[in-house]
């Protein structure tokens, strides 16, 4: 019989607190020996909890989620970002901690997902003055500028897409958003041996 939810949950929480790095890599390496189904929604669950731990979540989510796309089903890999697409909406009641950092590793970790879904990710710093995905919690923006970098790191050519989005970043109202913004357009621009302004 396979582990219950909250006994994984509790390894989970417990390998996301180690202080140090190779204490938590001797976790995550126990949990890759586990099937990606049955991790990945203790790992969905602890993507709240804040600073390092929801970014080990969201890598531990990311690797997870690649697997299942390959051990188990593609679809079922797909449903885990919808998920994630939908706890993102304001319908679903949750502001979504977490969450921009957990798909950006996802869409890092596998590349079918990444083409599928790139620019639902890249939505959410994108502001049209219509209806669309934009982020408007100021706080949950800085993941989303985040997660932009972290899928430029990962696969620059489709994060290009978003690199409108992210100048208009560097004028956003809130401080810590344009410095993510910032950040995440170095590390696009040193792709392509661009500035910030957009030239050569």
């Amino acid at each position: 019989m396979p582990p219950h939810f909250h006994a994984v949950k509790a390894d989970v929480r417990r390998g996301l607190a180690e202080e140090r790095d190779e204490d938590w890599l001797a976790c995550l390496a126990r949990l890759e020996e586990r099937p990606a189904r049955e991790i990945a929604n203790p790992l969905l669950a602890c993507l709240p909890l804040g600073g390092r731990s929801t970014r080990r979540a969201a890598a531990a989510l990311g690797r997870a989620v690649a697997r299942m796309a390959g051990e188990d089903s593609l679809e079922a890999a797909r449903n885990m970002v919808r998920r994630l697409m939908w706890q993102m909406n304001e319908e679903s009641g949750n502001i979504g901690w977490g969450v921009p950092e957990a798909f950006a590793e996802i869409l890092a970790c596998h590349p079918r997902l990444a083409e599928e879904f790139h620019r639902i990710l890249l939505s959410y710093i994108r502001k049209t003055d219509k209806d669309d995905n934009y982020c408007d919690h100021a706080v949950l923006r800085r993941s989303c500028f985040w997660a932009a970098g972290r899928l430029a790191q990962a696969r620059p050519e489709l994060a290009a897409t978003g690199r409108d989005a992210l100048v208009a970043g560097l004028s956003d109202e809130d401080p810590e958003c344009r410095q993510e913004a910032a950040a995440a357009l170095r590390i696009l621009d040193s792709a392509s041996g661009k500035t910030l302004s957009g030239k050569k």
